[in-house]
């Protein structure tokens, strides 16, 4: 289990805890009493900071319940904490707008966040020809079962699962089976 470090900057809020098998995300409160009037913008202080492991990041969310309770929408949609925003005053904030006048008080539970390993680092490649596109779909009654098609550009695929049509399309392009038909190696369906 990861250790996280913690400063928190007022005692009036509850401290955070994960509770194990009824979810992964960890609800966070607000620090402050914030008013506001609908159409206003804030940054709801949520009275922690952290220091994430190297190769994380948080994302902060509203919880269900936030826009029901208190007409507020996260103006960002998510909050991406990354692991250099940890200094001993770089205290978490969700950005909101209100859609009604309203309040909320110290220690109202109004986001929740989750730890996330960082998109491992990636390469681009440029490519002149057209990518493979499905255009269309089909499911045809045959016999006592249903075929899935799919027509894709460069071949029409077909099978009794999606996962049998993908399979199907990927052998249909490996060196093997240049031709196009279909191999039946290794078929795991």
């Amino acid at each position: 289990m990861e250790k996280i470090r913690i400063k928190y900057f007022t005692d009036k809020i509850e401290k955070l805890d994960y509770i194990d098998g009824k979810s992964d995300w960890i609800d966070v409160r607000a620090s402050e009493e914030v008013t506001l009037h609908a159409g206003d913008f804030a940054l709801i202080p949520l009275g922690i900071a952290m220091e994430l492991p190297k190769g994380y990041e948080a994302h902060l969310v509203p919880r269900s319940s936030t826009f029901k309770t208190w007409g507020l929408i996260q103006t960002n949609s998510i909050g991406i904490v990354d692991n250099t925003y940890c200094g001993d005053n770089d205290m978490w904030r969700m950005p909101v707008y209100a859609t009604r006048d309203t309040v909320i008080h110290v220690n109202d539970r109004v986001a929740q966040f989750r730890i996330m390993e960082n998109q491992p680092k990636i390469r681009f490649e440029e490519v002149e020809h057209k990518f493979s596109t499905i255009e269309n779909t089909g499911l045809q009654y045959v016999g006592r079962c249903f075929i899935i098609f799919i027509y894709v550009t460069g071949g029409i695929y077909y099978g009794k699962s999606y996962g049998e049509v993908l399979f199907k399309r990927e052998q249909s392009s490996c060196n093997a089976c240049y031709s196009g038909a279909f191999c039946n190696k290794s078929f795991p369906y």
